[in-house]
């Protein structure tokens, strides 16, 4: 960790001012969005925002996400 570029922001996770920013400008359908991640600030992240929010633990990450779409 560089604590020069450590620094708490809404637009960083666990954060969902970014989220909320890019539901302004398009039309994001919050049910049927979701957030996969390796981190448990992206599970934070999906909490916040009211989004399903899967842990990706490794391996093959296109057979990770075809379960859910």
């Amino acid at each position: 960790i560089i604590k020069k570029y450590k620094k708490k922001s809404i637009l960083r996770k666990p954060g969902i001012g970014m989220f909320k920013k890019a539901c302004k400008i398009w039309r994001i359908d919050k049910k049927s969005s979701f957030m996969i991640g390796d981190q448990i600030t992206d599970m934070e992240f999906a909490k916040k925002a009211k989004i399903k929010g899967y842990m990706f633990k490794g391996g093959n990450l296109l057979k990770f996400i075809k379960k859910f779409i």
